[in-house]
């Protein structure tokens, strides 16, 4: 029970024995008169019986001396018995109030009764006392809550302007919360700081921390105090957007080499939502648009540089599919990779591993894939012996073999390349070569492009009467595992 309960029960019991008082005191008056009015009664009743006859002979002696007739007889008698009758309700009144005021004029009383005045009084008069006083201050109030207001958003600004992230996003989360002046006013600081980020300039030296986004360097370099330290790690291993141009600093960091862009996404992200620089904050922004751009759910013009809401909320669904967006991007975007056979066989093992809406967008990049390779191994023969320079099966069997041994030599020339493709485009025109037929299978092996592994293999169906499929690697090694032993006799 409550100290308030505590106090209050005591003034209940006071008000209820004042009731109660109150009530047999009506009901001994009220029993009082009772009482009178019956003996009067009985008084009236034997006295009437007793001076019957005479009264009978004085009424009539009466009416013949002293009353004209019965009306007025009966008009004195009424005005007698209401006198009579106002004198005895005066009697009454008088003992009552006597009564009462015998009773009232006790301290104990007295005491009653102010207390039961108090108690319901208190209540009432501390409301209309609050009522009137905030009524006088809540206009202060609001006002001071509206300078304070004022106060604090141009601290924010400062304190954006002077590159602190914490600041501004503080000061977007009450855009919505404030009058249409200081609404506008943070509109306006926001637009200039999102023209500040967009105006930075590319750092004119530069250390490579890129290697390895997991190594302990980057991780020194993205994790130091010096907020432009931070960005040098940033534009070390980002490819960039910056004024309508690609900005790339990849050094070992190869564009479709998801093992390492995924931990860099997600250290990026990391600095995006947590770094305390607003600049450093836009930098990494900016390089997650450039590893997820085109992807599901990112903005056609990428995420805000300096709001992270969107980004928030978009990498909490997706980070589970860090891997395979990375990879669905880079072959949306560059198409230029499609010959590519290494990006082809990662898109294929995605496609299999991947939920059924990144599935379907890989699917459509393999069939884009496989055409690209199709036309390219379509040229008529007229225009190949143009582009070799050569006009006979034998001449560019032989170049076919110089080339091999060129490739083995330097891995990397075929990927620029396109005589080996136009070679193998040539010899699926030629009689079937038994003795260059190991030669041709083992560049399906170790070719790093899609058109010219389909050339080659289309070239095996056409001197052994196969039937393998030319983009199934697979089915093609176990072919040449079973029947190697029978073209190299």
């Amino acid at each position: 029970m409550s100290d308030e309960e505590d106090v209050r029960i005591p003034q209940l019991r006071e008000q209820m024995e004042l009731l109660k008082f109150l009530r047999e005191e009506s009901e001994a008056n009220r029993n009082a008169q009772r009482s009178e009015a019956e003996a009067i009664r009985k008084l009236f009743t034997v006295t009437s019986s007793i001076v019957a006859i005479p009264l009978g002979v004085a009424l009539v002696l009466a009416g013949i001396f002293w009353f004209r007739d019965m009306n007025t007889m009966k008009q004195s008698m009424r005005l007698e018995g209401e006198a009579a009758a106002k004198l005895e309700i005066q009697k009454m009144d008088s003992h009552i109030d006597e009564t009462l005021q015998t009773q009232f004029s006790t301290k104990s009383m007295q005491d009653r009764i102010d207390r039961a005045a108090e108690v319901a009084t208190e209540g009432k008069a501390r409301d209309l006392i609050e009522s009137r006083v905030k009524r006088m201050i809540d206009p202060l109030n609001a006002q001071a809550q509206r300078s304070v207001s004022a106060i604090h958003i141009q601290e924010l600004i400062t304190k954006a302007n002077a590159d602190d992230a914490k600041a501004f996003d503080e000061l977007i989360s009450l855009k919505d919360e404030e009058p249409a002046s200081q609404r506008d006013l943070i509109t306006r600081v926001v637009d200039e700081l999102h023209r500040r980020e967009a105006d930075m300039h590319i750092p004119t030296a530069m250390q490579s921390v890129c290697a390895d986004p997991k190594s302990q360097l980057f991780q020194d370099a993205i994790t130091s105090s010096d907020a432009e330290r931070r960005k040098n790690a940033i534009w070390s291993c980002a490819v960039i957007p910056f004024s309508g141009q690609f900005i790339v600093y990849q050094q070992e960091f190869q564009q479709n080499d998801v093992a390492r862009k995924g931990p860099l996404a997600t250290e990026l992200v990391r600095v995006a939502l947590n770094d305390p620089s607003l600049s450093v904050r836009a930098l990494s922004v900016r390089s997650i648009n450039s590893i997820f751009r085109n992807d599901p759910g990112v903005p056609v013009y990428g995420f805000d540089l300096l709001d992270t809401n969107a980004l928030r909320g978009w990498w909490k669904s997706n980070e589970p599919n860090r891997d395979a967006l990375v990879l669905l991007a880079f072959a949306k975007e560059d198409i230029s990779y499609d010959n590519s056979l290494r990006l082809y066989e990662d898109i294929q093992r995605y496609e299999k591993n991947s939920e059924a809406s990144l599935a379907k967008e890989f699917h459509d990049i393999l069939t884009r894939m496989r055409s690209e390779a199709v036309t390219s191994n379509t040229d008529p023969l007229p225009k190949l012996e143009k582009q070799l320079g050569r006009h006979s099966c034998p001449d560019v069997e032989g170049d076919f073999e110089a080339r091999l041994r060129s490739y083995h030599v330097s891995p990397n020339s075929e990927e620029y390349d396109d005589h080996g493709l136009w070679e193998t485009e040539y010899l699926k025109t030629c009689p079937v070569e038994i003795k260059l037929l190991p030669q041709v299978a083992e560049f399906v092996a170790s070719t790093h492009r899609l058109n010219t592994r389909y050339g080659a293999i289309t070239v095996v169906n056409a001197w052994t009467g196969s039937n393998l499929d030319p983009f199934d690697a697979v089915s093609f090694k176990n072919w040449w595992v079973a029947h190697k032993a029978d073209y190299e006799k």
